[in-house]
């Protein structure tokens, strides 16, 4: 390598770190500032490995119940957030910010303040659509892996498995649920109860979780639940009752490419 040449390249190097070095350190624990409002975020673990990035479901769930994964924070940082509308972020009353699309550039914009540019995905029910989403409307540069737990993927497929869930319970509980589909019905207390009965047996039932002391006081946003999905599980009325990306040539195509890289490390 000539002196000139030699010169160049240490140029470049100092210049690479000096761009790094001049990022600012992002705090623990805080606050983004995302379309439509700011959201809370906090962070456990140091490692130098890959972050992981927790993304809740709902729509308008709690973050909170992430604590329980602190373990996979050994040796990374693992960092969840609470969505626009729940939790510890902020809560406009702005419906037409409960939209998927919205909801992605949230993601993105967390993930940009926070400076992940390779990281790591899990998405947990909703969390699970807003993982799909960001993946095919913003890209897979920089992602690793995605971990869909219980994912919504299709809307139709999922009301179908609820209602064939719901079939059977006893009757007399069928019949409540039968007139509490609607949002303007699902405050009733006999529809409370019976949806009480269809989520002990499968929403919670399969597993009892122990309480998490980080979701002490903190509350989910039933209005983004309600505008996006519904009254209730086994009913979509909101704007998610028609998503379906099963069909989705690009879809498929992404969890292709997953399932080879995972197959190729094996």
């Amino acid at each position: 390598m000539t002196q000139k040449a030699r010169a160049i390249a240490v140029g470049l190097l100092l210049g690479a770190i000096a761009c790094r070095e001049s990022r600012p350190a992002v705090a623990p624990e805080g606050y983004v500032e995302v379309p439509g409002g700011k959201v809370f975020y906090t962070t456990m673990g140091s490692g130098d490995r890959t972050p992981l990035l927790l993304l809740h479901g709902g729509p308008g769930g709690r973050s909170c119940g992430f604590s329980v994964l602190s373990e996979l924070a050994a040796d990374r940082r693992v960092i969840r957030y609470d969505q626009l509308g729940s939790g510890q972020s902020e809560r406009p009353t702005d419906l037409n910010l409960w939209r998927t699309e919205r909801f992605v550039d949230e993601l993105h914009a967390v993930r940009t303040t926070l400076g992940f540019d390779e990281l790591h995905l899990l998405g947990h029910s909703w969390g699970g659509t807003l993982a799909t989403e960001y993946l095919l409307t913003k890209g897979q540069r920089g992602v690793h892996s995605v971990i869909l737990s219980s994912p919504l993927i299709s809307t139709p497929r999922w009301i179908a498995d609820a209602r064939r869930l719901r079939s059977t319970l006893p009757e007399s509980v069928q019949s409540v649920l039968d007139r509490c589909e609607a949002v303007e019905t699902a405050d009733e207390p006999a529809c409370q109860a019976a949806n009480d009965v269809f989520e002990k047996h499968f929403v919670r039932g399969a597993r009892i979780l122990p309480a998490v002391p980080e979701c002490d006081g903190v509350t989910g946003g039933d209005a983004v639940y309600r505008h996006m999905w519904g009254a209730a599980e086994f009913t979509a009325t909101g704007v998610l009752r028609d998503h379906d990306r099963t069909e989705t040539a690009e879809y498929v195509r992404i969890v292709r490419q997953f399932l080879d890289q995972v197959e190729g490390r094996r």
